[in-house]
């Protein structure tokens, strides 16, 4: 036995020759895959920044977009107060006009319902002054009599 031991022995330098070099080829299968590692690593550095300026891009997008809708709610909260504000005068003149032009026929109307009123009052008294001469015309005088006690 002490032989098979002392033969192990001897061949061991071999032996171990042999595992380093396994072990070198496995350190340069491990750098190697370190490596790749490392590219992928570097790859999704990449994706990553480009997720950055994606996620950049939208943030700065969606500022505009609120910048914009800001500026046009503004615009057209103005603009509908100042056709608000138009259409309120518009329509405070032609009230005033209507108003004004229904005074002015109304005090027409009346003045000429007045004139009309005067003429036929005047007129009627003139009947009314003729229909009496008339009557006077048509009833017999009677002589002044004398009373019968």
């Amino acid at each position: 036995m002490k032989s098979g031991m002392t033969d192990g022995l001897g061949s061991l330098p071999e032996r171990v020759d042999r595992i380093e070099q396994k072990l070198d080829v496995v350190d340069k299968r491990f750098d190697e895959v370190d490596k790749r590692f490392d590219e992928v690593d570097k790859r999704f550095d990449g994706v990553d920044k480009r997720f950055d300026e994606v996620t950049a891009a939208f943030i700065e997008q969606r500022q505009y977009i609120e910048f914009a809708f800001d500026q046009l709610r503004d615009e057209m909260l103005g603009r509908s107060d100042q056709l608000r504000d138009e259409t309120l005068g518009r329509f405070d003149r032609l009230r005033d006009e209507t108003v004004g032009w229904v005074d002015q026929l109304r005090g027409e109307t009346l003045g000429r319902f007045d004139q009309l009123r005067d003429e036929t009052v005047g007129r009627f008294d003139r009947l009314e002054h003729k229909i009496d001469q008339i009557i006077m015309q048509t009833t017999p005088r009677r002589s002044p009599r004398t009373k019968k006690h």
